[in-house]
């Protein structure tokens, strides 16, 4: 299997791509005067996401001296759009709903940090939202719009297919927002991040959106926009576009204007975890706090995934869901057991923490009709990313996960243990290396093995 190559960032300016504008918004945010405050950076995760997804991209900026008081992530209460946006429906969001909640973080981290001028990054259908907060109020004070891999101009351009929904391009959201002058919000540097060919929501086949064989109108340059600096990421997937350490060394370049020093995560001596258990709404991941959940945190050995001490924290939530905080050491390999009530025990296997966060988000496994009856059942997620079995080296159990060439678009793989006694599930992912335990299915148990990035 191939070596996974540094990619080089390409910036599509006039030439390549036909879109202008771009050289001024970047020298814009380089002439900041001397001793000016540092911009607050707030981060939307897309669909179905959580802010946890924006952990290691925060810790690379706090690893480049960026105030750790200085970033958020937001947490969008319903995080999936509804399928018709003008019609209610539990558990998602209309574009109208997700705008207002943005606008109270915006509001919010003004009122914490004292500074008005924000910098704003967007990842998927938050790259949207954000657009339209600021379409919606053009005096808003923004330093800077940073999108990553947003569906700008929709999944599809149709009249037939996804009827009313906020990312067909044909509706009237975004036909409102594609009608700003060079479709970016005045008076402010509006950034873009999109794949050369990688990214399966800029896809001209319908495939992935349940539609085989139907021209969806949008290609690879879907999310850039006329007035915006649309900047290239070769090889990068639709969740790398954002959430990977080459994504960073763009997000930073343009939230700063200047290249960071490195792009690696330099640890903590005594990182502080904390998060908030949510869990589904009519299908739909939520990120509502969840009373009454039970998490219980165990050291792990990193070979074998089996519990490597006694009870390192344990809590029951609390209205707001909050199930911590706790002091970790940075090179411990962790076990969350999380029991929430209605979903199997979910037993979460995770990498060590190098950094301290308020984001470590859990929620539990939603059974589904295709899960094996007897044995274990095992899932191994890349939260941050989609596999490439053509590109990447993964095994998993000690079998080597493999196939054809495609468009990266499956970022949980699942496999199944023995009904017998636990067993450990080795995982390769490239350079990490993770195990966890099998638990029975027959005791509604269910192991998540959680790939960092």
């Amino acid at each position: 299997m191939p070596m996974r190559m540094g990619r080089r960032a390409m910036v599509a300016g006039a030439a390549a791509a036909g879109l202008p504008g771009g050289a001024v918004a970047q020298q814009e945010l380089r002439e900041r005067p001397a001793g000016q405050e540092v911009a607050p950076i707030l981060f939307v995760h897309g669909a179905g996401d959580s802010a946890a997804l924006w952990m290691p991209t925060m810790w690379r900026f706090e690893s480049n001296f960026y105030s750790r008081s200085r970033l958020f992530a937001l947490d969008m209460r319903l995080p999936t759009p509804r399928r018709v946006d003008a019609v209610r429906e539990a558990g998602r969001s209309s574009a109208e709903e997700a705008t207002a909640q943005l606008a109270q973080e915006v509001a919010r981290v003004r009122r914490v940090t004292g500074v008005e001028r924000l910098v704003l990054v967007g990842h998927g259908r938050g790259g949207n939202i954000i657009r339209n907060l600021l379409r919606l109020n053009p005096s808003l004070r923004i330093r800077a719009a940073i999108l990553c891999g947003a569906p700008s101009h929709g999944l599809i351009v149709s009249k037939e297919h996804m009827v009313g929904s906020e990312l067909n391009g044909a509706s009237a959201f975004l036909r409102a927002l594609n009608a700003m002058p060079g479709e970016v919000p005045a008076g402010v540097p509006t950034f873009t991040l999109s794949s050369d060919s990688q990214d399966k929501w800029a896809q001209p086949d319908g495939r992935f959106l349940g539609l085989p064989g139907v021209p969806t109108g949008i290609d690879s340059l879907g999310p850039a926009l006329r007035g915006a600096t649309n900047v290239v990421l070769p090889g990068a997937d639709h969740l790398e576009l954002a959430y990977s350490a080459d994504a960073f060394a763009e997000i930073h370049r343009m939230a700063t204007g200047e290249a960071p020093a490195n792009t690696r995560i330099r640890p903590e001596v005594k990182p502080a975890l904390n998060g908030r258990v949510s869990a589904w709404e009519n299908g739909a991941p939520t990120n509502i706090g969840v009373a009454g959940a039970r998490v219980r945190v165990f050291p792990v050995e990193s070979s074998s995934g089996r519990r490597a001490g006694p009870l390192l924290h344990e809590r029951v939530t609390g209205t707001d869901g909050t199930w911590g905080p706790f002091e970790v050491d940075p090179e411990m390999h962790f076990e969350f057991e999380l029991t929430v009530r209605g979903y199997p025990t979910t037993h979460i296997y995770r990498a060590p923490f190098p950094r301290g966060s308020d984001h470590v988000n859990l929620r539990p496994y939603l059974p589904g009709a295709d899960d094996p009856k007897e044995g274990a059942l095992v899932l191994v997620s890349r939260p941050r990313g989609f596999f490439d079995p053509a590109r990447d080296r993964i095994t998993v159990g000690g079998q080597t996960i493999a196939g054809p060439p495609d468009i990266p678009h499956e970022n949980v793989l699942r496999a199944v243990g023995p009904a017998g006694g636990q067993v450990t599930m080795p995982v390769a992912y490239n350079g990490e290396r993770l195990a966890g335990l099998t638990w029975p299915l027959a005791e509604r148990r269910v192991s998540v093995i959680e790939l960092s990035e």
